[in-house]
């Protein structure tokens, strides 16, 4: 079973066979000057980004961070322009946050990632 709490900034954890702590990166991407995008990387193998709704974070995904790392992906989970620690900047048009998400495609060297949205 995996933890039904949220996980905190520093670990992802299995719990099913006792702890493991997957290797994990928090970044930032630069879309333009004073403009920070963040996000978290853990895992190895295909690509995978999620992308939060509205209101929402890249904690949103922590439930699933652990079983999606599990069945072999590489998981980043993006915080949107104005939402978590992203920058808090207009504007908040979909060009300009698709262009914010192209920016940690090309951060994380992810040119075949598959993308999960949810709203």
């Amino acid at each position: 079973m995996y933890p039904t709490g949220r996980l905190n900034a520093n670990s992802v954890l299995d719990q099913r066979a006792g702890p493991v702590v997957y290797v994990e990166r928090m970044g930032h991407a630069h879309p333009a000057p004073g403009i920070s995008i963040d996000y978290f990387t853990a895992g190895e193998g295909r690509p995978l980004v999620l992308v939060h709704g509205v209101t929402e974070s890249r904690r949103s995904w922590d439930p699933l961070l652990a079983p999606l790392i599990d069945a072999g992906y590489r998981v980043t989970a993006i915080d949107l322009r104005g939402h978590g620690a992203s920058s808090v900047v207009a504007p908040y048009d979909l060009a300009t946050m698709a262009g914010d998400l192209a920016s940690v495609l090309t951060e994380i060297e992810a040119d075949d990632a598959l993308l999960v949205g949810h709203s």
